[in-house]
This record gives structure tokens, C-alpha cells and sequence, in this order.
């Protein structure tokens, strides 16, 4: 590595684990948000977000997410069994909370969504997370059970999970993950 990504990771002592998904959280923060990309990362994309993950240990990891300007596309209410997370909103204007809030912790399984992410310049935030009893552990957007955002979303999930359970524009990717 070069001598400024190791000066940057110099200042981090990363615990073995963590006692809660709020604990971790607390720590990320705290540690400002630290970006340690795993190589098994990619871009995941829907025709509403992209995302990457910023930050994994073990069944906690950290992706920022972009949500496109000026659409008009509804979240479709879905869930992710498995996996514990809270939304931490940190840029962008739309209809979440201000920037800097914590959008209390969904657990593994409880459905969300549902809203239309209508803005004019897009949002960022992340999706702090910690995944439980999940075999492999990738994006939220492709540990997906419910409608999805379209065809190009469904086209990602099966790329990274090609038994996932498709009909029409449900999808169930969780079937023997979990």
C-alpha cells in the first residue's frame, strides 16, 4: 500500500466485533466514517440508487447510497431477512429526515418503503448494517424479498444471485441465504 492509505488507516483500531448493530454505528461515526473498501466490492444499481460498500468486518458493513435526481420512481415496500440497519442521511434534499439524522433500525425481515423519492438534486446516505446468519453477504439491493425498482434492478439481483426466486417484478433473493 502507499504511504498515504497507510497514514490514513494508521489512526483506526477496528474492535474484534461489536455488541449491537447501534453500537457499531456509534463507532463508524465516532471514527469519522472510515472508507475501507473490501475487494469483493462492487457497484450495485437499480433504476433508482447506486451503491457501494464503504466499510465490512465481519456481519457489519457500511454502503453509501445515491439516489438519482428528479425521479419520480416509488421505493416499492420490501425487506432484507437477515440483515439488522438504520439509514444515516448525509446529503441531498428529499423527503428524509435532515441531513445528519438516524432513521431508527429496521430488523431483519420488517418491510419498508413504499415512498417516492421525488427531489430535485438527488440524496446520499448511508445504510449502516449488520447481517445475521446470511451465507454471503453482498449489498441490501441484492439481499432483496419484495417488488423491486424495475427491470435493471432485477438484471443486478440475478447477476449476484442467479437462483433468486423471480416473478414478474417481485423477487425473492433470500431463499437459502438466510
Amino acid at each position: 500500500m502507499s504511504n498515504w492509505i497507510n497514514k490514513y488507516y494508521s489512526y483506526l483500531s477496528i474492535p474484534d466485533n461489536w455488541d449491537s448493530l447501534n453500537d457499531f454505528a456509534n463507532w463508524y461515526i465516532d471514527n469519522k466514517m472510515p472508507i475501507i473498501i473490501p475487494k469483493d466490492s462492487h457497484v450495485y444499481y437499480t433504476e433508482l440508487v447506486s451503491s457501494y460498500v464503504m466499510f465490512k468486518h465481519r456481519t457489519f458493513q457500511v454502503e453509501m447510497y445515491v439516489i438519482k435526481p428528479n425521479n419520480g420512481i416509488p421505493t416499492p415496500s420490501h425487506s432484507h431477512p437477515g440483515v439488522d440497519l438504520m439509514i444515516f442521511h448525509i446529503g441531498g434534499m428529499n423527503s428524509m429526515p435532515p441531513v445528519g439524522a438516524r432513521i431508527p433500525i429496521l430488523r431483519g425481515g420488517e418491510y419498508h418503503g413504499g415512498n417516492i423519492a421525488q427531489n430535485k438534486s438527488g440524496a446520499v446516505w448511508l445504510s449502516i448494517q449488520q447481517w445475521h446468519s446470511v451465507k454471503n453477504i453482498t449489498s441490501v439491493s441484492v439481499h432483496w424479498k419484495g417488488e423491486t425498482d424495475g427491470p435493471e434492478h432485477i438484471d443486478m439481483i440475478l447477476k449476484h444471485r442467479p437462483n433468486a426466486y423471480v416473478k414478474g417484478n417481485y423477487v425473492d433473493s433470500t431463499i437459502g441465504e438466510v
